[in-house]
């Protein structure tokens, strides 16, 4: 611990000092936004006559805008931080038609599937069955499962890809910010307003692996100032084979339907209302259950899921001094799953925010946030949670002031948050950033953060029955008839897992239409958990861990109807401590490669290419290096007609992830083919 602040002393030290000294009266804090105009202000024949006469600006017309790193809107460009952003054109032309294929093409993100619908997914190194260390949001939402490892269900989470304004993958910590599980990295997923998705979209499509596939959208306008837009989605899908050639019996399908209001206009407050339901009978999966003396049948289920939330957001003008914003979100679900047990849980989540700006060279964001959980569980014939219910409180706050230390080219952000939850009691996760903007066209920036990864109901109350052992054969005996159950337990006495994050990076304009963005960071975990070698039937905090890599890319646009992009990941993770089976493993390929190409080859007419590929995993048991091709042409023979034919993993299938004791062999990811027709009128 008195490691850990005496970094915050120095860099407080270099605060105090580099702040004495006022600005001049009437100067204000730089505005970091480009002077381009946005898509809306611009059509397509000017938009090819300015970049025609000025050809360094194509990279730059589009530039998203960043909200996760510091909390208030800015250029892509500008944030001080390791951070992808996705757009919604780019998801669209990535071939994409889950929220997890969307995040394939961003360095230091590794994404495996276990088998049909469900995939799991780590930025930066110790790929979890829940990738739990990743915090990800919908719309201020959090994607948090509080049962299962604070992870993620990515199936479920099955929202109309058209409709994503923009993802932004920051990689790295966001806990001062978003709190505990904001470790690695933060994935905040920003939906369309509802005025920016009127009128019909309906898009269909079939293939091998997706059996079937269709969206429906409709918006309009109820008000002068209200718009609204209701949608809903299927999806069929197909199983997997498993590695030795049998299927896998994961086929699965998902029904979701949802809505949004948005509306504004009074005293500048922008509020959204918007909410969904979803439902699953069929989540196919093969289980090992226990039924003799260190034997197990492998049972075929069909996990089923249902679930539903409604959310409203309020702000007003948070990007300037007196702004706010008020967000909460009532969540419901009932899942039944691997064996039979059935978990429920109600989430209230309530959040609000103020921006101050304070003294010259100072701009300040602070919040509260609350999280209230009701957890109730039935046990199934091998797994359990003791006890079956659970009541869970986290209650925060955060600080965080941005200041300019001279000259509008030095900035430092110091904050943290201080967070209270029902397993470990308090937390503290500080971070300071401090970057350089010699010119428009570059930065450079580095950071130092503590943030922490909570444990959750999995890692205390769980209780599962791997085997069962006839007590006279376990001591050298007859067999007495007797079978004793060998069990994995949770710790109630959990600590959560402490991170130490350094990063830095550097981002420029290398010449005119070529973007370049690199980072590197070393992380240093303790506390983490797992299950020892020395102990392999009890979930507890066993091991510490360290991780150290970079990530770096290229853009290129060479002109208006060509794209360019590749990315280069290197990452060595390790744990110090040997684990047999491990909820959380350093599982990650050391090197990965992505490069893409899309071409507008007419106005009409595109290609889309992405090829991936993967290092071998030395933790894996059979050979996981494979190199991924996907391509995809679309058409749109009319204003109002899109059709697209895509091949997915063309070159060769490779084995996904194997989940412990949960399954024996991986899956094969096949090549998939699909084809869809889009309408938007």
């Amino acid at each position: 611990m008195k490691h850990c602040f005496s970094h915050y002393i120095i860099v407080v030290a270099i605060v105090v000092f580099g702040s004495i000294g006022g600005r001049a009266e009437g100067e204000t804090l730089p505005d970091t936004n480009l002077p381009f105009k946005s898509d809306d202000q611009i059509n397509n024949r000017e938009w090819q006559n300015i970049c025609c006469e000025n050809p360094e600006m194509l990279l730059f017309m589009n530039i998203p805008q960043v909200t996760t790193v510091t909390g208030q809107a800015g250029e892509w460009f500008t944030t001080p931080a390791a951070v992808t952003v996705i757009t919604s054109e780019e998801i669209r032309r990535s071939g994409a038609l889950s929220l997890l294929d969307a995040l394939r093409f961003v360095p230091g993100v590794e994404i495996s599937k276990v088998h049909s619908h469900y995939g799991v997914m780590s930025i930066r190194g110790y790929l979890s069955i829940c990738s739990s260390l990743v915090l990800v949001l919908v719309d201020g939402r959090e994607l948090y499962s509080p049962e299962f490892g604070g992870g993620i269900w990515w199936n479920l989470q099955d929202i109309i890809l058209e409709d994503i304004d923009r993802i932004e993958v920051i990689r790295g910590p966001g806990a001062t910010l978003w709190g505990a599980n904001a470790v690695n990295g933060v994935i905040n997923i920003v939906t369309k307003r509802a005025d920016e998705t009127q009128g019909l979209y309906a898009r269909s499509g079939i293939g091998n692996e997706e059996h079937v596939f269709t969206d429906l959208r409709y918006g309009g306008q109820l008000d002068e100032d209200i718009y609204y837009r209701v949608w809903g989605k299927y999806a069929d899908h197909n199983d997997f084979d498993r590695l030795g050639g049998a299927s896998a019996h994961d086929d699965w399908d998902l029904g979701r339907i949802g809505w949004r209001l948005d509306g504004g206009g009074y005293e500048q407050v922008h509020w959204s209302f918007q909410g969904g339901v979803w439902h699953s009978d069929k989540l196919g999966i093969e289980l090992p259950i226990p039924n003799g003396h260190m034997t197990n049948e492998i049972a075929v289920r069909d996990e089923r899921k249902t679930g539903g939330y409604a959310l409203i957001n309020l702000e007003r003008d948070f990007n300037y001094a007196g702004g706010w914003s008020f967000h909460a979100v009532y969540e419901r679900q009932v899942q039944q799953i691997f064996d039979g047990i059935e978990a429920s849980r109600h989430t209230v989540d309530i959040n609000a925010r103020h921006h101050l700006a304070a003294f010259d060279r100072h701009d300040i964001i602070w919040g509260v946030a609350g999280r209230l959980a009701h957890l109730n569980s039935e046990d199934g014939p091998a797994m359990a949670f003791e006890p079956d219910r659970r009541h869970t409180c986290t209650v925060s706050a955060f600080a965080q002031d941005t200041i300019m230390l001279a000259d509008y080219k030095w900035y430092l952000m110091l904050g943290s948050k201080f967070e209270h939850n029902s397993y470990t009691g308090f937390e503290f996760q500080p971070s300071a950033r401090l970057w350089w903007m010699p010119e428009e066209d570059q930065i450079a920036w580095a950071s130092i953060s503590r943030p922490v990864h909570t444990p959750t109901r999995i890692h205390t109350d769980f209780d599962m029955t791997l085997n069962l052992v006839d007590s006279g054969l376990a001591v050298g005996g007859p067999p007495s008839g007797v079978l004793v159950p060998m069990k994995l337990q949770g710790t109630k006495d959990m600590e959560s897992v402490k991170v130490m994050a350094y990063e830095a990076g550097y981002r420029c304009k290398l010449m005119k239409n070529l973007m370049w963005d690199m980072s590197g960071f070393f992380y240093e975990y303790h506390d983490m958990i797992g299950t020892p070698a020395a102990n392999p039937y009890v979930i507890m905090n066993f091991s510490d861990g360290k991780s150290y890599g970079l990530e770096t890319s290229l853009d290129w646009q060479p002109c208006l109807n060509w794209q360019l992009g590749v990315n280069y990941s290197y990452i060595h993770a390790t744990l110090e401590a040997d684990q047999s089976m491990c909820i959380m493993k350093s599982s990650a390929a050391p090197h990965k490669v992505q490069f893409k190409a899309l071409w507008d080859i007419t106005n009409d007419l595109e290609l889309n290419t992405l090829v991936y590929y993967n290092d071998q995993n030395n933790l894996m048991p059979y050979p996981s290096e494979y190199v991924r091709l996907d391509m995809g042409l679309t058409w749109r023979p009319t204003d109002y007609l899109e059709l697209a034919l895509w091949g997915q993993n063309l070159i060769n299938e490779h084995p996904g992830d194997t989940i412990p004791t949960v399954q024996a062999q991986p899956t094969i990811i096949p090549t998939s083919v699909y084809f869809q027709a889009t309408l938007r009128f």
